[in-house]
């Protein structure tokens, strides 16, 4: 989900308002999760919602946009309730948050 994407590339957002919004969605998808009554955990809609809205700030962010640009266009796609990344976008996205946390950590 959305959520699971927020959780693990917000750190790559600067501005603090973007830093704001992105907390305040991945808090909103957190405790939007019902317990699981089958199987998955279901989020509500307006927990979904924000976390795609939150993706898409992400996303469209100057620091992040330059690193999920592929081939002139964007490397990704939304769907319903995933974000599909190009392996490119991916592997960009995965390299900076690397990097992020070993210059955090030392």
């Amino acid at each position: 989900p959305h959520a699971d994407f927020l959780a693990d590339f917000r750190c790559l957002a600067w501005g603090p308002e973007l830093q704001s919004q992105l907390q305040a969605a991945a808090q909103l998808a957190s405790s939007g999760e019902s317990s699981p009554s089958g199987g998955d955990a279901e989020m509500s809609c307006a927990a979904m919602a924000a976390a795609a809205a939150a993706v898409r700030a992400l996303l469209e962010a100057p620091e992040v946009a330059a690193l999920v640009q592929e081939d002139g266009g964007p490397g990704f796609a939304f769907g319903k309730r995933r974000l599909f990344l190009k392996q490119g976008a991916f592997g960009a996205l995965k390299a900076a948050q690397s990097r992020l946390r070993h210059s955090s950590a030392t």
